[in-house]
């Protein structure tokens, strides 16, 4: 359950999303909220060809914080991996991040020109269950439990 979720768009101008409609249309570019279990904040955002971005903070004290992507990458589950580790926002913020920008991901600016069948486009539903599926992996491995990605 999502706690006290924000949304907001961006001005018009720092997207550059096709003419075409489509399921994006009726989306905010940018979410925020408290994940009900974790406790964690978590975050989704448009990149400038209208893919989605999706992060969870982690606390100064969980094992990860300070990890680069690539050290954790194949111990956790989310869609296209793990592709951001990063501090951002405030001093003491690590946040963990992956995006919907890979070959099999319809990116709405791009849309028009790459037309593929085989692509799918990643909505806000979508892209807040996996932000909470990270956040939930990431609380089990602070607590010294089992990572599970179901």
């Amino acid at each position: 359950m999502r706690a006290q979720m924000l949304a907001m768009d961006f001005p018009s101008s720092s997207l550059h999303l096709p003419p075409e409609h489509g399921p994006w249309d009726d989306e905010p570019d940018f979410a925020h909220w408290t994940d009900a279990h974790s406790g964690y904040r978590c975050m989704c955002k448009r990149t400038q060809t209208g893919a989605w971005c999706g992060y969870v903070n982690v606390p100064r004290n969980h094992p990860w914080h300070g990890l680069d992507y690539d050290e954790v990458d194949d111990k956790i589950s989310v869609h296209g991996g793990i592709t951001f580790a990063n501090p951002w926002l405030a001093e003491g913020d690590w946040w963990f991040g992956f995006d919907c920008g890979h070959a099999w991901d319809i990116q709405p600016a791009l849309h028009a020109f790459l037309e593929d069948p085989e692509t799918v486009y990643r909505d806000l539903a979508y892209v807040q269950d996996q932000i909470e599926l990270l956040a939930l992996q990431l609380w089990a491995i602070a607590k010294g439990l089992p990572v599970d990605d179901e």
